[in-house]
């Protein structure tokens, strides 16, 4: 029973993983990472890791998602009951994302057809 749970759990933590992080096609250069981090000290650890290593996932700063991603295509700002959200579009290699920004952070990467 135990090694079921415990599978079941790892399944779905590798889904998950793949569901809220995505690599970008172009890395960033050592020296634009290591410029970004200096006129930011403030980074969280969490936005320098994705940074390092070219994930763009929930809960990194919008403003390092633009760095990593560049302006985006098109925003539809987006009004719910408890925030008012951005919805920026990306086109990555051919892949069409979308990422819900709210409160200057990104809460969800989403890829459509």
């Amino acid at each position: 029973m135990k090694k079921t749970v415990l599978v079941v759990f790892a399944i779905c933590a590798l889904c998950f993983s793949f569901a809220t992080a995505k690599n970008m096609s172009i890395k960033l250069t050592n020296a634009q990472v290591d410029e970004y981090i200096a006129k930011n000290p403030d980074l969280p650890d969490y936005d320098k890791s994705c940074l390092l290593t070219g994930d763009y996932k929930v809960g990194i700063k919008a403003e390092t998602l633009k760095l990593m991603l560049g302006n985006p295509k098109k925003i539809v700002r987006i009004k719910q009951p408890w925030a008012e959200q951005e919805e920026w579009f990306y086109k990555v290699n051919k892949s069409k994302l979308y990422f819900t920004i709210e409160k200057d952070g990104v809460v969800g990467i989403e890829e459509r057809n």
